[in-house]
């Protein structure tokens, strides 16, 4: 039986498949190796003249390979198959998965699980990109495999194996998942040589090859994330980037200012990522003005967000040097590069710090304001602090909206004369004409800046003769009294009241002098010519300050 098998199963006929089959059961080693043997090399000529165009008998071929595959699949499925049977089942089941390789994935994990080097060196076979796609359906479906993965490469140095499971390392969508792998890798791995996988031709494998030499620090770590800061893939830049960051590179901001300049605008992303943590607003700002026009709309937006964030910052912390031109232009900008500038104001008047409902108050002046900002500044108005409560009725004055009247006539009842004083302000501001009734009992209130407020919102509403009660201000014992007369008239700038203010040029106080001087330069500042000599060496710093800086206007 021994001499004569060798010939008998050198050319098996294709119908003498189930018979050669039986010889697996055989009792001979050597017989049931050379059947098995003569079984795969059958299967393989048979494929091939299924997909000879010439064969004459492709059907009958095809009927006889299907039959083979179910045999054979069916004994793959059997529990109780003798493992020496099961043995030589598997040999003739990757032969025939080598032709059909969707056949392989309803095994797969059994094979991989109680066979797996003898299965890897089979698929080893198979083009890479298949293998890969195996391997990552399979850990994908299943990633308790990856401890099996991990547990078959330690002590392999296979560079096929090894291109799969970087290739798989990269793949890893999730970023904690992806961490715990590659620390796994790396500390059942230290000793492999990785640097010969940062040339190979796929991207993903010189990705994984980057993270795991960085998570390796392996000797000469720094010219090699150095190198790969030039690598021809953006992907492999970009990991350069992440693992001279992780690894605190000394260098590490130099190469991330140069990668702002990378033609591919996803590693100027993840350069300008990483710097925003590394450098001040101020620092970064002319930096990434480039990138305001980007097409790319997340760089884009990382920019615009950046620097409307510095635009905010230096708006509140500048706010009270910027003149009301200066504001509303400033607001106007920021409120166009974030959307959402507006909603951070308003929630900040509900702020536990006073200062900061103060600040929100003062800036939403110069805000678009929706209902719904309306309706928070009238919240508002209960703030405990009178500053807040002062700020906040003044901005609604400047909201301009007529339908705040009744609201704004509320204030008048507020504790506070400043509020009371702004509310008038702002009724005035509003330029209804109804509002003169409401304003006109406050021209003999005993609060100067409230009295003083109503003249000028009755007279910027309708041309009222004022000059009786200015005059009967500019009498009162009241010294603060006088002086908001004499700001009343600066503001409402009449030449008429030019004579009743010069007399205030020469008063004893400081202060009706200062705001003499203020009125007369708002109403003509040519008539302040002939008292500039005097007003030079008035004894107080402030009015001949004011006056020098007068003095431009006047020549």
């Amino acid at each position: 039986r021994y001499k004569v098998m060798p010939e008998l199963l050198r050319q098996i006929d294709p119908y003498c498949f189930d018979k050669t089959l039986e010889l697996l059961k055989d009792g001979s080693s050597d017989i049931r190796n050379m059947s098995v043997n003569a079984l795969s090399q059958l299967i393989k000529n048979t494929f091939e003249r299924m997909n000879d165009k010439s064969e004459p008998n492709k059907m009958a071929l095809a009927s006889l390979y299907d039959g083979w595959e179910k045999t054979i699949l069916s004994m793959m499925r059997d529990k109780l198959l003798p493992d020496e049977q099961r043995k030589f089942t598997r040999r003739l089941f990757y032969a025939l998965s080598q032709n059909r390789h969707a056949l392989v994935r309803p095994f797969i994990r059994e094979l991989f699980q109680k066979n797996f080097h003898e299965t890897y060196l089979f698929l080893k076979e198979w083009p890479f990109d298949e293998q890969f796609n195996l391997f990552e359906w399979l850990i994908s479906s299943d990633p308790s495999f990856g401890s099996l993965l991990l547990t078959a490469i330690q002590g392999n140095v296979d560079d096929n194996l090894w291109r799969i499971v970087l290739k798989l390392l990269a793949t890893i969508a999730d970023k904690e998942d992806r961490e715990l792998f590659k620390r796994n890798l790396v500390a059942r791995n230290r000793n492999i040589s990785i640097e010969k996988f940062l040339k190979d031709a796929d991207v993903s494998v010189r990705v994984a090859a980057i993270e795991f030499a960085s998570e390796c620090k392996i000797n000469g770590l720094s010219e090699l994330l150095k190198n790969s800061t030039k690598d021809p893939s953006p992907d492999v830049r970009i990991a350069s980037l992440n693992c001279m960051s992780q690894q605190h590179f000394q260098q590490f901001k130099t190469f991330a200012i140069e990668a702002l300049s990378d033609p591919d605008e996803n590693v100027a992303l993840n350069a300008l990522q990483h710097l925003q943590t590394t450098m001040t607003p101020a620092q970064l700002a002319p930096l990434i003005i480039r990138f305001i026009n980007s097409n790319n709309e997340k760089l884009r937006s990382v920019a615009l967000g950046h620097i409307a964030e510095l635009s905010k910052e230096r708006f509140k912390a500048n706010f009270n040097n910027l003149n009301p031109e200066t504001r509303k232009l400033a607001a106007k900008v920021i409120q166009k590069l974030d959307q959402g500038f507006s909603e951070q104001i308003i929630q900040d008047l509900t702020s536990l710090d006073p200062q900061t409902r103060l600040r929100s108050a003062l800036l939403l002046e110069n805000i678009q304001l929706d209902e719904k900002g309306k309706d928070a500044l009238l919240a508002a108005m209960k703030d405990p602090s009178k500053l807040v409560r002062a700020a906040v009725v003044k901005t609604l004055g400047v909201i301009g909206d007529t339908r705040l009247i009744k609201q704004l006539i509320s204030f008048f009842n507020d504790p506070d004369p400043r509020v009371r004083a702004n509310t008038i302000e702002a009724i005035s501001s509003l330029g209804d004409r109804q509002a003169i009734q409401v304003l006109l009992p406050f021209l003999d209130d005993s609060n100067n800046r409230i009295r003083a407020n109503a003249i000028v919102g009755i007279r910027k509403i309708g041309n009222f003769n004022l000059i009786p009660v200015l005059q009967k201000m500019l009498a009162h014992k009241d010294k603060n009294m006088r002086a908001s007369a004499l700001w009343a008239m600066g503001e409402i700038q009449d030449a008429n009241f030019l004579n009743y203010i010069f007399p205030f040029l020469n008063d004893r106080e400081e202060l009706l002098r200062f705001n003499a001087v203020k009125a007369i330069s708002r109403i003509n500042p040519q008539m302040l010519s002939q008292y500039l000599p005097t007003l030079r060496k008035d004894p107080a710093a402030k009015i001949r300050k004011l006056v020098t800086e007068l003095s431009f206007k006047v020549l």
